[in-house]
């Protein structure tokens, strides 16, 4: 954390707020130690004083409780991302800047080595989490999360698929914080608007209210895929149709549970996620061979 960020510079002219003397991470680590204030609900972090980084620090390697944690990493890096997109957004290329023109952050890290070096740590310590798409997500299959689970987010980020991409992050969420009736809710309702998205950008007439049967109907109708394979996909709708949709309409999920509560486990909706994944990825790069 400390590298992504960098450094905190508690030189008089830094703490006078003079801006040849103030490096980009400064603001980074107040807005991360406010951040953890409020959304934590803590009074305190820390026994840093007026060095945010040093609270921030004390915080992370004292923490017990995971979700804190996990929170607290994700907001680190989310600012970081944040910071240097902006960073490079107001820097015109072949231009030499004077100091305090712009705030310094060459003492940060690269976003992507830090996002790399954070993964490579959670995967060699056995630790079930990757940060995606500035956003923490579980990961049960180290083999899934690499065919299904990160490609869907990437071909949604990456193809104009913002609804689907929000709804399918939605699910991550509440997988990681073991909501699973809602995981299976939101990993269907990304199934749904990946296909709407689809009709949408060709034209395909479909009602509003049309769920997913009748969404895969309109796409296999329009040859989202081609008429020449179709019979041989036939078990392919017959699972997509059958598939997450019937694992949603669980009692307890979609619908009321009745005078007993209902428990989703968590590997029934681990399996929704990641069927939910393969079928995005399907479409989506089925969309794509469409030009």
């Amino acid at each position: 954390m400390d590298a992504a960020i960098g450094p905190y510079e508690m030189s008089d002219l830094a703490l006078l707020g003079i801006p040849e003397a103030v490096p980009a991470s400064n603001e980074t680590w107040r807005q991360l130690q406010e951040l953890m204030l409020r959304e934590l609900g803590l009074l305190s972090i820390g026994r840093g004083g007026d060095d945010p980084r040093v609270s921030c620090r004390e915080f992370v390697l004292g923490a017990e409780d995971v979700p804190q944690l996990l929170y607290t990493v994700q907001t680190a890096l989310s600012l970081v991302e944040a910071r240097n997109r902006d960073l490079e957004s107001r820097r015109t290329p072949g231009i030499l800047y004077r100091a305090g023109d712009l705030p310094d952050c060459s003492m940060c890290q690269p976003t992507d080595e830090a996002i790399a070096v954070l993964n490579r740590h959670f995967l060699e310590n056995g630790v079930g989490y990757q940060y995606e798409n500035g956003q923490i997500i579980r990961v049960d299959s180290e083999l899934l999360h690499s065919t299904v689970v990160r490609p869907a987010i990437h071909l949604l980020r990456d193809s104009g698929f913002a609804v689907a991409n929000s709804e399918y992050l939605q699910a991550h969420e509440h997988y990681l914080a073991g909501n699973y009736a809602d995981t299976l809710t939101w990993a269907l309702k990304a199934f749904e608007s990946t296909m709407k998205t689809i009709c949408d950008k060709r034209g395909w007439p479909y009602a509003t209210r049309d769920a997913a049967a009748k969404l895969l109907e309109v796409c296999f109708d329009n040859a989202l895929i081609p008429a020449r394979l179709q019979s041989h996909f036939c078990a392919l709708r017959a699972t997509l149709e059958a598939g997450l949709p019937s694992v949603r309409n669980q009692p307890g999920a979609a619908h009321g549970a009745g005078s007993q509560p209902v428990t989703i486990p968590r590997h029934i909706a681990g399996y929704a996620l990641h069927l939910a994944g393969a079928n995005i990825v399907l479409l989506v790069e089925a969309d794509r061979t469409l030009g």
